[in-house]
């Protein structure tokens, strides 16, 4: 408990999904959500130690907070909230949104995603008043299922060098296109789209040679990419790797890629700017939401004529070369837009 005994919080916050792994949910929870975060604000957050323990937070400790505490809001940043939560406490529930995909995804999901928090997310989306999101494309996404009137909050998290990542202003003096070193982050999933990556770095090598290569930075999760990705030469498959270690690999990649079919947010690409290193993006609405100025938008579904383009961005010294400073100055367009946000938001907890 954050508050003290005595104290009557602000908001009640369900963190029982921390403390296992750290993936993009986690941070952001932890970003938007901590102590520092929240100021002044008096808090109550729910902890767990083990999936049992989440589970239980999730169904009953929630619902025992919200009756030792009923006036305080109570916020879902991970998992959505339980039906029986959605039908007790709707009024004081907001969920914190970072995508929709448990509903328009369907056939990409794991089984604990399709069978345990789909129907809890679909329950909730549909019945509950407020929410907050994480981008304007999430918040056009949920407003097709919420209803009409139901108050959608931006907030934006922050985003910090978690990777404790040097900018390096000079990292485009010389490219050699033979030894390009290409980076991506993330669970090796259907949505994540690593087909369409190794089909544009397949084509990238027919043209540069065998000297190029492509680093995958996650689990391998489910589906059929895994496989593909171990079968293809050039393609090395790091698993999770420490801060250092994505440290070092970024110090040498020349660029990261991401091919997702589609994304909430998309935070990885923010996090890895503050290296300075350029970003080639699916040409998807959230990534243009996030690049900004910054970055290479590209068709991945169009492996061809996606490695023209990256060849000819790669070879082009003026437009390369300032990618280290439009990365700098899109951390600090989004950082701003963030702080906006909280701002606005911070209302909501003394309503």
């Amino acid at each position: 408990m954050s508050a003290p005994e005595m104290s009557l919080p602000d908001a009640i916050i369900d963190c029982s999904h921390l403390g296992r792994k750290t993936t993009g949910i986690e941070r952001i929870t932890e970003e938007l959500f901590s102590d520092e975060a929240l100021g002044g604000c008096q808090v109550v957050r729910l902890k767990a130690s083990s999936i049992g323990g989440m589970l239980f937070q999730q169904w009953f400790g929630i619902l025992y907070a919200a009756l030792k505490y009923p006036k305080s809001l109570i916020i879902t940043p991970g998992f959505p909230p339980s039906i029986l939560a959605t039908l007790l406490l709707k009024k004081r529930l907001v969920p914190y949104i970072h995508d929709v995909f448990l509903l328009t995804r369907e056939q990409e999901l794991n089984p604990r995603a399709r069978y345990y928090m789909r129907p809890s997310f679909g329950f909730a989306v549909k019945r509950l008043n407020s929410f907050f999101v994480n981008s304007l494309k999430t918040k056009q996404d949920l407003q097709q299922f919420c209803q009409s009137d139901a108050r959608i909050i931006m907030l934006r998290p922050q985003v910090r060098n978690v990777f404790a990542l040097p900018h390096n202003s000079g990292r485009y003096s010389t490219v050699d296109l033979s030894k390009l070193k290409i980076v991506m982050l993330g669970t090796v999933e259907p949505r994540k789209n690593y087909t369409a990556a190794v089909a544009i770095f397949n084509a990238l090598k027919q043209r540069l040679g065998d000297g190029i290569e492509l680093h995958i930075v996650g689990r391998l999760g489910w589906g059929p990419d895994a496989r593909l990705l171990q079968n293809t030469a050039g393609v090395f498959c790091r698993g999770y790797l420490s801060a250092d270690e994505i440290k070092t690999l970024l110090d040498s990649a020349t660029f990261y890629l991401s091919t997702s079919h589609d994304e909430g947010l998309g935070l990885p690409l923010l996090e890895l700017q503050y290296s300075g290193i350029a970003v080639v993006a699916a040409k998807i609405p959230v990534f243009a939401e996030v690049l900004g100025e910054s970055g290479l938008l590209v068709d991945v579904s169009d492996a061809e004529q996606a490695a023209t383009q990256i060849i000819d961005f790669c070879s082009d010294t003026a437009q390369i070369q300032q990618q280290s400073e439009l990365a700098r100055q899109n951390i600090q367009r989004w950082n701003a837009l963030a702080a906006a946000d909280k701002q606005a938001a911070s209302v909501l907890f003394r309503e």
